[in-house]
């Protein structure tokens, strides 16, 4: 199973890097993936489900939403759910956090 955390720092970090690894699923038939805009990291994805993303939408979401178009449903009940959550709340508590530093 794809760690799915790993991906949503990965989009929020990264985005050349999440755009090459989501045409590579999409050439190998495993979900359908464009970007309408770069800039704003506006992407569609089409896989268990049908969704899209862009640069305001913050990581929960972001993380829930990439985790249900590549496994579906059954996946938030899943232990790597729980587990990918945590990493994600705190990842994100981390940067909030060093954001405020340097506005201080």
């Amino acid at each position: 199973m794809m760690d799915v955390a790993e991906l949503t720092k990965l989009y929020f970090e990264d985005f050349g890097r999440f755009s090459e690894f989501m045409e590579g699923l999409a050439r190998a038939g495993l979900i359908e993936y464009r970007v309408i805009n770069r800039e704003h990291k506006y992407i569609e994805l089409k896989g268990a489900i049908a969704t899209s993303l862009y640069a305001g939408v913050d990581p929960i979401n972001t993380l829930v939403l990439l985790a249900l178009t590549l496994y579906g449903p059954r996946w938030i009940s899943s232990p790597q759910a729980e587990r990918a959550f945590k990493e994600i709340n705190r990842w994100w508590r981390e940067k909030v956090k060093a954001a405020k530093g340097r506005s201080s």
